[in-house]
């Protein structure tokens, strides 16, 4: 019989996947998110243009789809709490570009509908990370951001 509990945190083992909200994203990586969001946070506080870097350490290190979106929600979420109390400015629009760079970094061809009728097979390759992508989400994160700001 597997081992049911184990680990430092006590991760579920079931299986080949992890059960949780995020398949595949451990104790440690939740961490890491929240560590980049606190860096996106000091970065924003003072007005630096590198808010991209959190959000392209976090999908470099962890390379799992979504990851720089999560880190603008890791984010956002508890500052918008603060402006609503009246402590904080507005945040500024990060959600937009994160989901631009995220969907230009880890979205295939292959994900997309086609017109076809007939059932064809997926291919089931791990998800890697190309340069010239990455470079080109990037563009597009300071470009959707210079356009919502």
């Amino acid at each position: 019989m597997q081992r049911i509990l184990g680990g430092r945190f006590g991760r579920l083992r079931a299986g080949p996947y992890r059960a949780g909200p995020w398949p595949g994203l451990t104790a440690r990586g939740a961490l890491l998110i929240i560590a980049h969001a606190l860096l996106l946070g000091m970065l924003t506080e003072w007005r630096s243009p590198l808010s991209l870097l959190p959000v392209l350490s976090a999908t470099v290190v962890l390379r799992v789809p979504g990851v720089g979106t999560a880190v603008c929600g890791a984010y956002l979420l508890p500052r918008s709490l603060l402006t609503l109390l009246g402590w904080l400015p507005l945040p500024p629009l990060l959600l937009a570009p994160a989901m631009a760079f995220d969907v230009l970094v880890w979205l295939r061809p292959d994900d997309l509908p086609r017109r076809r009728n007939k059932w064809r097979k997926r291919e089931r390759r791990a998800r890697e990370l190309r340069g010239w992508r990455v470079l080109l989400a990037a563009v597009a994160f300071e470009t959707v951001l210079a356009l919502a700001g």
